[in-house]
């Protein structure tokens, strides 16, 4: 079950909401999470089937990339995030393979909004994986630990780190 649409709205300068061209998108399959590069260039819809990537035409509307298949499906994401240069797409959840908590880290190609995961790609999460609001150049990630300081573990992966495919504290 679940909606399998995304809806568009434009935002008139009175507050009002106009539904965008073609709106709703029928995704096929119900989005757990979405996430806009910060240009609005791509959106990303994350499901139980994979993350699937959208362009974002200049009235608003969408168009689905990549023939309509997800652009990586190694992590159901209930969580999204992209950095604030539009490089890199974060995605938290369960890793595919294993059904178990992990983080996606994925470099976004800036021409078509594929994705490609960075070496050590899905990284395992011991506990709760949340995504913050980013600070600049920083996609933060957090994980709650299971001990006696639940928060006790907030990760914010710089682009090196990033790079590398490693998160310390994971």
């Amino acid at each position: 079950g679940g909606n399998t649409y995304i809806a568009g709205f434009s935002i008139g300068s009175s507050g009002k909401l106009t539904s965008l061209p073609n709106s709703p998108y029928n995704n096929g399959i119900a989005a757990l999470a979405i996430t806009v590069t910060p240009k609005n260039v791509f959106l990303y819809a994350g499901t139980t089937n994979g993350i699937y990537a959208y362009a974002i035409n200049g009235d608003g509307s969408l168009t689905v990339k990549n023939g309509g298949s997800p652009v990586a499906q190694d992590v159901i994401a209930t969580a999204l995030q992209v950095d604030s240069t539009g490089t890199y797409l974060l995605a938290a959840g369960l890793a595919s393979a294993t059904q178990s908590q992990a983080i996606g880290i994925y470099q976004i190609n800036g021409s078509d909004g594929t994705l490609s995961a960075l070496t050590g790609s899905p990284l395992r999460a011991y506990g709760e994986v949340f995504l913050q609001q980013p600070l600049p150049n920083l996609p933060t990630i957090g994980l709650q630990r299971r001990t006696k300081t639940p928060w006790a573990t907030i990760v914010r992966a710089r682009t090196t780190l990033i790079e590398r495919g490693q998160l310390p504290g994971t």
